[in-house]
Order: C-alpha cells, then sequence, then structure tokens
C-alpha cells in the first residue's frame, strides 16, 4: 500500500503488543523477516524506521534484526 501511494519512508511500530497482548518476540521477528524480505525483493528501495516504546522492544527488534540479516 506504501508503494501504491508513493511513500518510501514508512514508520512501522510493533504492532498489537500492547493492549492487544500478541507476544513481543513473535512480533519482531515476524515483522523483521517480513520487511526484510519485500525491501530485499524490491531492491531496497523503503526507508524503514521500527517504532519501539521502550528498550524491551527495542533489545528484541535488535535480536530479530541480528538473526535475519545472518540467514
Amino acid at each position: 500500500m506504501a508503494e501504491a501511494y508513493g511513500c518510501y519512508h514508512i514508520a512501522f511500530p510493533s504492532i498489537s503488543t500492547g493492549i492487544y497482548s500478541y507476544p513481543l518476540e513473535q512480533a519482531s521477528e515476524i515483522a523483521v523477516k517480513t520487511i526484510f524480505e519485500y525491501c530485499s525483493e524490491n531492491k531496497g528501495q523503503f526507508d524503514v524506521i521500527m517504532v519501539c516504546f521502550n528498550e524491551n522492544v527495542k533489545k528484541l527488534y535488535d535480536g530479530a534484526m541480528k538473526r535475519t540479516i545472518t540467514k
């Protein structure tokens, strides 16, 4: 959808992990993997900022990024 509207700078929050209590570990792995796959398939033309609401969430996303990059 972002591409259809010409949006190439995207802020991606940790969706549903707050009040809806979706597991942060699982959400971070899914989000990072999906973002990396999409950007690599589309020649990395997007600038994506992952929005983390505290240090714990940031650590989980950092770990997911390291695991995704090394695969």
